[in-house]
């Protein structure tokens, strides 16, 4: 009868372990929706024109992104002469 407890033990124990990993990643599911960042669908929908913007003035400032930030000079508006 022993062997019957220890393995009815050995049951409940992995099924109540398997609760709590289940119960942690959903906590951890809910944290997580709830702490992004991110534009909700309906904002975007109602208002593309900000996400149009954005994309633009994104594509404008990728030209030169580290002489923006000073990391390195700009670069010369100089035409490139021709060596025949």
């Amino acid at each position: 009868m022993t062997l019957r407890r220890e393995n009815m033990q050995r049951l409940q124990i992995g099924g109540f372990g398997l609760i709590a990993v289940m119960l942690l990643v959903g906590l951890a599911s809910i944290a997580n929706d709830r702490a992004s960042n991110e534009v909700p669908v309906t904002q975007e929908i109602a208002d593309p024109g900000i996400v149009a913007s954005q994309e633009e003035g994104a594509a404008e400032t990728a030209k030169e992104p580290l002489a923006e930030l000073g990391a390195v000079p700009a670069p010369e508006e100089t035409p490139i002469a021709k060596t025949q």
